[in-house]
């Protein structure tokens, strides 16, 4: 999910994202989506996951590191950095409100 792309853009990875079907709203596929619009993955639908589809995914990227180098840039340029600190700012400024007004 969402844990595993912000990983993948942290580490700077190439990847090949197989979404969970069933997840609601198919958030999963959104999330990967992400990244292969970046250019940095490549997605199968789970229910095209063989090991056919796999081995045509995988094939051209292994025969090709520059591809692999390219995609690793991709994913590292997709992470925002300092987003934790912006979360955590943000929470604690709508607690702040939010006990001001409980007062």
């Amino acid at each position: 999910g969402a844990s595993t792309v912000t990983e993948i853009g942290v580490i700077g990875r190439p990847s090949i994202l197989v979404p969970l079907a069933i997840a609601m709203d198919d958030h999963q596929t959104g999330n990967a989506r992400v990244l292969a619009d970046a250019g940095a993955a490549a997605i199968i639908a789970e229910k095209e996951f063989t090991e056919e589809t796999l081995r045509d995914a995988l094939s051209p990227l292994l025969s090709n590191p520059a591809r692999l180098a390219e995609m690793a840039r991709a994913a590292r340029g997709r992470i925002r950095h300092g987003a934790s600190q912006t979360l955590a700012d943000l929470i604690e400024g709508v607690a702040t409100v939010a006990r001001k007004s409980a007062a």
